[in-house]
């Protein structure tokens, strides 16, 4: 439920992290078990692009994504010997019924700050597919910007591409920092302006 920090309740958060962190916990932990004892699986946890970056209007969501990319790390490297596969999916913004509903509650500075791409959920899911089916840990989404943003935040977790990485790490530092900039001008631009409405 997109929104304003400083408005939004604590049971927003709490509803959001349940949801998100929890629903995707209690499936793990029932599913793992009996993969690490065949000695055979791959589990796909989905995320989005707030597992990577945040913004005004996902306070409440961005960090249940990002609790998301912290388990994945984790649980990736706990079983690492086990033949049981993990990976991270990072899908852009999806034409679902349920994106169209969070677009009726976005602050007017998400919506500038959003990458304006839509994407369908069909090619989504081929997108997943083929990062599956090539093994990669992170799989990189459709949207460009997005996977800049992806190759930089891997930290200490397993690249496709280590090589292509480092050759991109330039340009991906500057769509961070352009990134930001614009996001935290967005967001000052509003603010005056709702000072001056309110000041006249």
């Amino acid at each position: 439920i997109p929104g304003y920090f400083l408005e939004q309740d604590v049971s927003i958060f709490e509803k959001q992290m349940l949801l998100n962190y929890f629903g995707t916990l209690y499936t793990l932990k029932s599913a793992l078990p009996e993969m690490v004892k065949r000695r055979e699986g791959h589990v796909v946890i989905v995320t989005s692009a707030m597992a990577i970056v945040g913004f005004t209007g996902y306070s409440a969501y961005a960090p249940t994504k990002w609790a998301l990319r912290g388990l994945a790390d984790t649980i990736r490297n706990e079983l690492s010997a086990t033949n049981v596969r993990i990976s991270i999916a990072y899908p852009p913004d999806t034409d679902t019924p349920g994106f169209h509903v969070e677009n009726t509650l976005k602050p007017k500075e998400t919506f500038e700050i959003s990458p304006p791409s839509i994407f369908s959920p069909d090619a989504v899911a081929s997108c997943i597919r083929r990062g599956v089916d090539a093994g990669h840990y992170h799989i990189l989404s459709l949207d460009l910007l997005q996977n800049c943003l992806i190759r930089a935040m891997s930290g200490v977790s397993p690249r496709s591409n280590l090589l292509l990485d480092a050759l991109l790490a330039p340009v991906s530092h500057v769509a961070m920092a352009l990134f930001s900039f614009n996001a935290d001008r967005v967001v000052r631009r509003h603010h005056k302006s709702k000072a001056a409405a309110v000041a006249t």
